[in-house]
């Protein structure tokens, strides 16, 4: 696998992104055997005392058998049980880590190992993080792609938030154990690389409209990897060892892409702000959790229904032809829930006993998990719907300049897309937009409009839009809201020429 990351970097030379992070990683091994290399890797590197961190199955799955190894070995072995919550599980959280760092004996320890998959991974990398340790990956299953991981996404007082951490200094990754693993645990690392479709396209989206930094090559990387694990798809269903063995290699290459790039734009986007939203809301209903790489591959169906419903409109425009180019790299989500049930895993939010409600309200409220610039936040975070029609656009009259473009820009927030005047000193057109779809044209020519007029603007999150107005300590309006008979919430704020602006969300 060394030689597979070589192979990476020499592809990765021509990017000149200027976002490359140094890969320092001392061995990579997947194949069937690879737990026994692990104590002779741990003496040359003169580790003579280690704390094997796992759970109860994975102590049963791996850490026994790496046990009796180490201590063949001579290498002191401290085995850190990670006790599960109430309902069985293991979660990264706050009570998680005071155990494990109570347990780990600080002075004497020289590395710690992550025997099991994804939780257990971000509790010894943030430990070691913090006590200035090295750790080696054990997997126990191919269900994630963070072994390789800079960051550790853990729930702190209910909210899943990613902190700094470190990546291992070595993988150990035995196919004979990944290839027991539950067929579960298996449908899941391939259901969090199916989310690669929908964190692909997201990263362009936020890096066309947003600015986001992009890399070519991480991106290349990704997608060789994703396109790698779905040719796969009929070998992984069936646990063969090629079939395995492909899924174990993508996860590791989707996270030294990672790596490279510093950040996880290339493996996460919406899908995965999804999957984090369902995760706290299971965790404040005191329900079990559901597997991470599960609920990505069914949010990755859903998100790429969520794309294809979406149409040009405000900051969309600008970059929509470039947008619509990426779409044929997201499949329809029949494919992708084809591609699931080819390896076992479920297809539905139904079939993960998501809620119709809790579908709805995350697909508003998850693009708060992670400041991000998804598709998912434009069409939720800005205003209007993306999809928002350009047929008509109203003409509303103006009489200073400066006072309109101090309400419409420096007030509501809306661009000066552009402005003609057919001679200096002639009155002026133009047009501004707020980015979400909503179009305005505002003139000082006698006729185009009759001053006074009202217009009609669908947003969403009015209260929050409220609240920034009224932040902004705007002298001539502090707008209200109002409940109508007929079913919306509605806010009227008056122009410097008498046009009434109409806010207004469904409820």
């Amino acid at each position: 696998m060394l030689a597979r990351i070589e192979e990476l970097l020499q592809s990765v030379e021509p990017c000149r992104c200027g976002q490359h992070r140094a890969i320092t990683m001392d061995a990579i091994v997947v194949e069937r055997g690879a737990l026994g290399q692990t104590a002779s890797y741990l003496q040359d590197r003169g580790h003579r005392h280690v704390a094997l961190v796992a759970d109860a199955n994975t102590l049963r799955a791996a850490g026994e058998a790496l046990h009796a190894r180490l201590e063949e070995a001579g290498i002191e072995t401290t085995v850190i049980v990670l006790k599960p919550d109430d309902r069985g599980d293991i979660v990264a959280d706050e009570q998680s880590l005071v155990q494990l760092l109570l347990e780990v004996r600080h002075e004497a320890t020289s590395a710690l190992l992550a025997v099991g998959a994804g939780t257990i991974h971000d509790l010894v990398r943030f430990a070691a993080y913090k006590m200035g340790k090295p750790f080696v990956s054990v997997p126990t299953a191919p269900s994630v792609d963070g072994f390789t991981s800079i960051g550790a996404p853990l729930i702190i007082r209910g909210i899943k938030t990613t902190v700094p951490a470190i990546a291992p200094e070595a993988i150990f990754a035995d196919l004979d154990v990944l290839m027991a693993a539950p067929q579960p645990m298996i449908a899941a690392g391939f259901g969090d690389m199916l989310g690669k479709y929908t964190s692909l396209f997201d990263w362009k989206f936020g890096h066309l409209t947003a600015g986001e930094p992009y890399c070519e090559a991480a991106a290349d990387i990704t997608r060789r990897a994703l396109d790698a694990c779905v040719n796969a798809a009929g070998d992984i269903g069936a646990r063969s060892e090629e079939g395995v063995r492909v899924l174990t290699n993508a996860l590791i290459e989707s996270g030294l892409a990672m790596l490279l790039f510093g950040q996880s734009h290339p493996a996460s986007g919406s899908e995965h702000h999804l999957s984090h939203y369902w995760e706290m809301e299971y965790i404040r209903l005191g329900r079990k959790q559901l597997l991470h790489g599960a609920k990505v591959g069914v949010a990755c169906g859903v998100i790429a229904e969520f794309i294809r419903s979406v149409e040009s409109g405000g900051t969309l425009q600008q970059h929509w032809g470039e947008i619509v180019s990426q779409l044929p790299r997201v499949p329809s989500p029949d494919t992708i829930r084809d591609l699931l049930r080819q390896v076992g895993g479920p297809t539905s939010p139904e079939a993960l006993g998501i809620e119709e409600e809790l579908l709805r309200r995350s697909l508003r409220e998850a693009h708060l998990v992670r400041n991000r610039a998804t598709l998912l936040k434009a069409y939720n975070e800005l205003g209007a719907p993306a999809s928002a029609p350009h047929g008509a656009i109203p003409i509303l009259r103006m009489f200073d300049e400066e006072k309109t473009k101090e309400f419409y820009i420096g007030f509501l927030g809306f661009r000066l897309d552009w402005e003609h005047r057919f001679e200096p000193g002639t009155p002026l057109y133009m047009q501004l937009s707020d980015g979400l779809g909503a179009m305005l044209h505002v003139s000082e020519h006698h006729g185009d409009a009759t001053p006074g007029s009202a217009v009609r603007l669908e947003v969403r999150h009015i209260e929050r839009m409220q609240a920034e107005l009224l932040g902004r300590a705007y002298k001539y309006a502090r707008p209200g809201l109002q409940t109508t008979s007929w079913g919306t919430k509605e806010m009227c704020i008056q122009d410097p020429a008498g046009n009434k602006i109409i806010f207004y969300e469904r409820i």
